[in-house]
């Protein structure tokens, strides 16, 4: 009887003891399945060289570069983990030597990678980690994030593309003509800079006309501008052409020349209705000694600057004299303020306007008058 109860001790111990075992594997079965690796950038690689890590991908286009690296994490006895990256450089597009995008294939020996079919930013990658019974120790099998950079250089993938900018005669570009790589999302402003006597007629975008100058090109892909430009007259204008004030209100004009050669002598008469605008003062813009942004040069003689606020009229008329030289260009002749007292219409009325050489011979110009109008 005696020998039966230690024969039955020992069975139920040797069953606990299975049981204990079984359980232990099932757990640790269940617990070492995967070990994720994160990726916290942009895959990216230059076509030229590609260091990850310590290693290094050297490769030319069209070849295919492969390296290695090992990656260690927790697990029940596991193997280490190898992982490989292939880099194809035919899939680059478009083929020239700049940073982008890649496709990379990714193999483990004995492990199982989870298929991805895009490199996204902060993608993860799940590897199923096999368990190797034969070096269990006593410690249980963790699930663990690994950080994984392959960063290049840069925080962000640099994708360039190119701006061709050309010109037509007349003129020349800000950047100047040429082709530049710009970073891919960025704007990029090109000024047309006509030549005297000339101004910008259109901006040609990739077979589109455009007429504002500048213009602004956004680098999402290649692309060309070209600029056109045209000859144009001289002409003395208002500028704003057009003038919608409540009564009450202020606002001032200015009386401009453009696009005029060897000026010498100026004589300019201005009108307005009297009963809707009140005159609240002037400022000529003579010379560009005194007023960077008017006309002609000393020494000279101011001949005519006067208002006459009651009968709505404002002249002005001056005369270079040697050896100021002549004036190119566009620039103000003088700037008027008025006061709205009413509501109607009436002409910003360049009465008359000469414009002349240094000997006095007239330079033919067009003129442009300005509305006032606060009916609407």
């Amino acid at each position: 009887m005696e020998k039966r109860k230690k024969w039955l001790v020992v069975m139920a111990a040797f069953l606990l003891l299975c049981s204990i075992v079984a359980a232990v594997i099932v757990i640790q079965l269940y617990l070492s399945t995967e070990v994720t690796l994160i990726v916290p950038h942009d895959i990216r690689a230059d076509i030229t060289s590609w260091g990850w890590f310590g290693g290094n991908l050297s490769m030319g286009f069209g070849d295919t570069a492969v390296s290695t690296q090992q990656v260690t994490f927790m697990s029940y006895g596991a193997k280490p983990l190898v992982l490989s990256a292939s880099v194809d450089g035919l899939s680059v597009s478009p083929a020239w030597l700049n940073p982008h995008y890649y496709s990379l294939d990714w193999t483990a020996e004995d492990y199982e990678i989870q298929p991805l079919e895009s490199l996204e930013t902060n993608f993860t990658l799940t590897i199923d980690v096999p368990l190797v019974r034969e070096y269990m120790i006593p410690r249980q099998i963790m699930k663990v994030d690994v950080t994984f950079d392959i960063i290049v250089s840069a925080d962000y993938v640099l994708i360039y593309h190119n701006l061709t900018i050309e010109t037509t005669p007349n003129g020349t570009t800000d950047p100047a003509p040429g082709v530049y790589p710009y970073r891919d999302g960025i704007g990029v402003t090109v000024t047309g800079i006509p030549d005297l006597g000339y101004a910008v007629d259109c901006w040609n975008l990739d077979g589109v006309n455009y007429t504002i100058n500048p213009i602004t090109v956004t680098m999402d892909a290649d692309h060309s501008v070209i600029a056109y430009f045209k000859e144009v007259p001289t002409m003395v204008f208002v500028d704003p052409e057009l003038v919608n004030v409540g009564v009450g209100e202020t606002f001032t004009v200015a009386i401009k020349v453009a696009n005029v050669e060897n000026l010498y002598g100026v004589d300019v008469l201005f009108g307005w209705n009297a009963s809707l605008l009140e005159y609240v003062s002037h400022t000529a813009k003579i010379p560009t000694d005194s007023y960077p942004d008017g006309i002609l040069y000393a020494p000279g003689m101011m001949i005519m600057d006067a208002a006459d606020p009651t009968a709505g009229t404002y002249q002005v008329a001056y005369a270079c004299m040697d050896p100021a030289p002549s004036f190119n260009g566009s620039g103000i002749i003088f700037e008027i303020t008025f006061n709205v007292i009413d509501i109607g219409s009436c002409p910003l009325d360049i009465t008359a306007s000469d414009l002349s050489h240094k000997v006095g011979v007239p330079i033919l110009h067009e003129v442009i008058d300005g509305l006032f109008d606060n009916t609407s």
